[in-house]
């Protein structure tokens, strides 16, 4: 967890990464933070931008939580 902190993520960024690493489930998380499952997935897509825009390993996320599911399933190789 304070490995990410040196991305320049924002408070609620370190928080999703928390509790990514501590194994809840998307649904879990929207309810702890009380967001919905669309603001998680933005969060989880800008603190995944930010660590690998800078250099770092996002090997915290799941694969699922990296990707899109229909971006998966239109483009198999997700850039």
């Amino acid at each position: 967890y304070e490995y990410y902190s040196k991305f320049g993520l924002g408070a609620r960024e370190l928080q999703v990464i928390k509790l990514v690493i501590a194994g809840l489930s998307n649904n879990q998380i929207s309810e702890r933070l009380f967001i919905s499952t669309t603001t998680l997935r933005t969060h989880l897509k800008n603190i995944y931008n930010k660590v690998k825009g800078s250099g770092g390993s996002v090997e915290f996320l799941p694969f699922e939580r990296k990707y899109d599911v229909s971006q998966i399933k239109n483009n198999p190789s997700p850039s």
